[in-house]
């Protein structure tokens, strides 16, 4: 995503030395990794210092495959009744790093469902002064008759 990368890396341009230039690119390393998207996140930065700083960099990523499940028993210690459990993601929903979560356990006694939508903030804007790493999560949970909403 070009905004994504524009947002991420925008310092880029506006770097006056290889040490911030490297800094910026080390800190949106870390930015992409974080949002749990991509197998492998390379970086290309090639560039000069004749007179002034002139850089090129090249991000290359692989994608993690957009759809996760996983099933499960479980037998507790305290219990001979087994809880079977699904649980599943959904990477980069809408195309900007959106992820759903999702979970589902059940027994004889226990039942619940939790669902997580996290968006990251990757596309808020500069002019709020908030960085573009991180998240914004909100999640809601069902447990036996109960639901939260956090």
């Amino acid at each position: 995503n070009e905004a994504f990368d524009k947002q991420i890396f925008n310092e880029v341009y506006t770097s006056k030395n290889w040490g911030q230039l490297q800094k910026v690119v080390n800190d949106g390393a870390k930015a992409m990794e974080s949002l749990n998207l991509y197998r492998t996140v390379d970086f290309l930065l090639e560039g000069r210092t004749d007179k002034k700083l002139e850089a090129d960099l090249t991000v290359v990523v692989k994608e993690k495959s957009p759809l996760y499940y996983n099933a499960k028993v479980d037998m507790g210690s305290s219990s001979l009744e087994p809880t079977y459990g699904v649980t599943g993601l959904y990477r980069n929903l809408l195309g900007n790093g959106e992820l759903v979560e999702g979970s589902y356990s059940f027994g004889e006694s226990d039942n619940s469902l939790s669902v997580t939508f996290t968006k990251p903030k990757v596309f808020v804007s500069p002019k709020l002064g908030i960085k573009p790493t991180g998240k914004f999560e909100t999640k809601l949970f069902y447990d036996r008759g109960t639901t939260y909403h956090h």
